[in-house]
């Protein structure tokens, strides 16, 4: 299976592709492990490994991973029998999309960086190489990155609605909210977050991530010019790797 793409829909592949080019420190693998990293912070690799424990899993694949970190967290933490691969078209190392389906696709970070002609193309790739559910998080403001052609990296900004609507569309199942306030408390969502999936079965396992990781444990407190800082509701989060 391949990127499933129309004539119009490919600006944001080759502006990805562009980005990491013309910046090498753009999203270094190892970037992941450094505990500034808000997408760490979520403790997507330990919740996986508790679903694992409450249900065997196979195969995780990463959608959009970039340079491989997440895909370097999740062997890390995983069972060295579950097989854990990364897909990401501006990345030749992991440019090629695996004809398998996955128990669970992670999705961090990427969809607002596809154009809107294509978000259901994307979503209907991703549902249809899912075996069990996907594990999503989306950034609703705009990055500090623009593109070589002067958008924002963050190409489709859109709120939490549209988001749910989305999802909605292409999955049968979701648990999703949103995360984000401002200093003073006031809601003020910075990431549209959560689990989805087609067949019911897989929802007590979506419970079981969304309960390990750090989801629902997460505050983001937006101090403004772009930028967030962090703090957990419980003080046991030490679910990171």
């Amino acid at each position: 299976m391949q990127f499933l793409l129309v004539s119009d829909t490919q600006s944001h592949i080759r502006a990805s592709k562009q980005l990491h080019k013309d910046n090498s420190l753009y999203g270094p693998a190892d970037s992941w492990f450094q505990d500034t990293n808000i997408k760490r912070l979520f403790g997507i690799p330990y919740g996986i490994k508790k679903v694992n424990e409450y249900s065997s899993i196979k195969s995780v694949l990463d959608y959009g991973c970039g340079k491989g970190g997440l895909v370097l967290a999740l062997k890390k933490t995983l069972c060295s029998d579950i097989s854990i691969r990364g897909f990401d078209p501006g990345i030749e190392e992991y440019s090629t999309m695996p004809k398998e389906k996955f128990d669970i696709i992670t999705c961090v970070d990427v969809l607002e960086h596809i154009d809107r002609h294509a978000i259901d193309a994307v979503l209907n790739q991703i549902k249809n190489s899912m075996t069990g559910f996907m594990v999503f998080i989306i950034d609703l403001i705009p990055a500090i990155k623009s593109l070589a052609d002067g958008r924002n990296a963050h190409i489709l900004l859109a709120p939490p609605e549209y988001w749910a609507s989305k999802i909605n569309q292409a999955f049968d199942y979701s648990i999703c909210f949103n995360v984000g306030e401002l200093k003073n408390g006031e809601k003020y969502p910075t990431r549209f977050i959560g689990c989805c999936c087609n067949d019911y079965k897989y929802y007590d396992a979506m419970n079981v991530f969304i309960k390990e990781s750090n989801f629902g444990n997460m505050r983001l407190i937006m101090v403004g010019g772009g930028v967030v800082e962090w703090s957990m509701m419980r003080k046991d989060y030490k679910k990171l790797t």
